[in-house]
């Protein structure tokens, strides 16, 4: 089990014991990035591991035997998690779908983000002081609810929701 988000250091990576996953040890932990490119959250594809930063997605590898049992590694994802819990993993190996700081994106693999969100609707998305507007009946993302912020997949539907209120649907 991997954990992130420890605000006294917001850069590392921890795991808890393979047989034992109630223990850990604080060898257990692998400094990723920069304090100020604090990660996100993880997740699993295709049986390979990953974890978001607000910058970018790193894979993580097993090292067998080495000093660190893991090390991470940049993919070639250079968008960032905005939210903690605003991505979701697409089913049979499709990759990522999450919220980065100007849209939706997909990456598959650790490859480059694909925008999923077209130009039109990057007004949805306010950054920089800009003013959100809705469009076409879809209601602007309220970027400063971190923890509303949620992407969810079912029936080959991304959903994303932000405040408990669900606002775009991209079919598959």
């Amino acid at each position: 089990n991997f954990a992130v988000g420890d605000p006294a250091d917001p850069s590392l990576l921890h795991w808890t014991h393979g047989n034992d996953p109630d223990a850990t040890s604080p060898k257990n932990t692998l400094v990723i990035s920069t304090g100020s490119e604090p990660l996100q959250n993880g997740f699993f594809d295709d049986g390979i591991c990953y974890v978001f930063s607000t910058d970018r997605l790193y894979r993580i590898e097993p090292t067998f035997g080495a000093v660190s049992t893991f090390l991470a590694r940049q993919t070639q994802c250079t968008k960032g998690l905005w939210a903690p819990w605003a991505f979701c993993v697409l089913p049979d190996g499709g990759g990522v779908c999450f919220l980065a700081k100007d849209g939706l994106y997909i990456s598959r693999g650790g490859g480059d983000a694909q925008p999923i969100s077209t130009p039109d609707l990057q007004i949805l998305f306010p950054q920089d002081g800009s003013v959100a507007e809705e469009i076409r009946g879809i209601f602007p993302v309220d970027m400063t609810q971190q923890d509303f912020l949620r992407l969810s997949f079912v029936a080959s539907t991304l959903r994303c929701a932000s405040s408990g209120c669900a606002w775009m649907r991209a079919r598959r």
